[in-house]
């Protein structure tokens, strides 16, 4: 977690960095489990929310 939240920062505000870990984190999770894994552009556009870009 350290890891990537340190890369995230390189780009990010350490709050974004943060909140954009987490997403991938249960986006990862929620794959593993639901038989409707997330498209890619569904992935895109929580992004681009998370980060305002």
């Amino acid at each position: 977690m350290n890891n990537s939240r340190a890369a995230l920062e390189v780009f990010f505000n350490p709050l974004t960095a943060r909140a954009l870990d987490a997403q991938d984190e249960g986006i990862g999770i929620y794959d593993a489990i639901d038989w409707r894994p997330l498209e890619r552009d569904a992935v895109r556009i929580i992004v681009e929310r998370l980060t305002g870009i």
